[in-house]
């Protein structure tokens, strides 16, 4: 394939949108995903079977890419249909007993909160909420309100991240450091960081992590990365399990006779996650754009990101529009979010942007915009000018 290029929009072959800012919510497929796609799509008709084993054997690449780009052994990285179904998998793998505490975040996206809130209600443990405004105002608050939820018997801290809503980024470091020193474990939802944000899963322990495909990894909808810290299985009970996620669950398809069995031995490392049969359409998405991003370097497209959103941040300042973009690279992720205190003129600069072919998404109350690597930076002034004046703005509470 051509080698991708920082700010060069032209990987988005056929994009309807002249700046494209909502890779935060889908990313577009680019050229290399469809090209992957169409020829995968291509193989299914021309051999079946033969094409749906190759994909499988396939997975092996994408785990070692995975574990080249993110850190971690290969093995500890399994796909997931969505961030949903992997945080599922963890809540339900978790050994739990009355008297345990789950740890989650305030305000979080419902992925991050539902499955471990129902896991507490039916295990009957009891579910600790943390206020993540208090990571916004120091570094020193936010480490007491999360010491204020590990007391007891906590076994896992559950978060993002990057807020959804609002962009902050969670220091994971510390999180993962003091959630450890307590005997709690930690989850992260990394679909808003992973791919745009560098990440390393061997610098920063996070104990399980998981990030659909559609966001900022430029995947498609149906395939998603999940990771086990090698280590952190001796805590799980894998009643998520399915046909595949066994050993040697193959084995019976492919060796003969005598090897169909219903009690294989669970995989606790990333195959936990692939318990039945996979999309392998998204999955040839998945690992092409994998490929991008690591021939790019993903601290190479977070210093671009950062210098889109940093001009952009500046120039709505000088129209009197504050954003809840954080200054300093511990904190500042890859979206700028505008607050706003009506619904109305939210989406009315929503469809405002929309005319002029610039796409934003608009979650929980504020207008979102998220870039990617192929954005160029000279759209800035086009987005600050389509902005100017407009009356709707003095509704940003930021």
């Amino acid at each position: 394939m051509t080698a991708p290029r920082l700010g060069d929009r032209s990987v988005f072959r056929g994009l309807g949108a002249e700046v494209y800012l909502a890779h935060a919510a889908v990313c577009p497929p680019t050229s290399y995903v469809q090209d992957a796609v169409t020829a995968r799509l291509s193989d299914y008709a021309a051999s079946g079977l033969s094409a749906a084993i190759e994909g499988r054997a396939g997975l092996s690449r994408l785990r070692g890419r995975a574990a080249a780009v993110f850190g971690g052994g290969p093995s500890a990285w399994g796909v997931v249909t969505c961030t949903t179904d992997g945080l599922t998998t963890i809540a339900r793998s978790l050994r739990l007993e009355p008297g345990d505490a789950v740890v989650v975040f305030d305000r979080e996206f419902p992925a991050d909160v539902v499955p471990f809130a129902r896991i507490a209600d039916d295990a009957g443990v009891e579910l600790r909420t943390v206020d993540p405004a208090a990571f916004a105002r120091g570094l020193d608050e936010g480490l007491a309100a999360l010491d204020a939820a590990l007391v007891g018997r906590p076994k896992l801290v559950a978060l993002s991240a990057v807020q959804f809503q609002s962009g902050q980024r969670m220091p994971l470091g510390p999180i993962v450091e003091r959630a450890h020193a307590r005997g709690a474990l930690v989850s992260v939802d990394a679909i808003q960081a992973l791919g745009v944000l560098s990440i390393d899963v061997d610098a920063t322990p996070v104990d399980f992590l998981v990030a659909g495909g559609h966001k900022f990894l430029m995947g498609l909808e149906g395939a998603g990365l999940g990771y086990i810290r090698p280590g952190a299985e001796a805590s799980l009970r894998p009643s998520m399990a399915g046909w595949s996620s066994a050993e040697g669950a193959l084995d019976f398809l492919m060796k003969g006779p005598g090897h169909l069995r219903y009690d294989g031995v669970p995989a606790l490392d990333g195959r936990l996650f692939e318990k039945g049969t996979l999309p392998m359409l998204p999955v040839a998405a998945l690992d092409t754009a994998l490929d991008v991003l690591h021939t790019l370097g993903v601290p190479s497209i977070e210093a671009h990101v950062h210098a889109y959103l940093d001009a952009l941040d500046e120039g709505l300042a000088s129209l009197g529009v504050h954003s809840l973009r954080r200054r300093g690279d511990a904190y500042r992720s890859a979206l700028l979010c505008l607050p706003f205190d009506d619904a109305g003129a939210l989406l009315a600069t929503h469809r405002h942007l929309a005319a002029r072919g610039i796409v934003a998404s608009t979650p929980d109350g504020h207008l979102r915009f998220a870039p990617h690597f192929a954005n160029p930076l000279d759209e800035v002034p086009r987005v600050l000018d389509a902005l100017r004046g407009l009356e709707a703005l003095r509704h940003v509470s930021a």
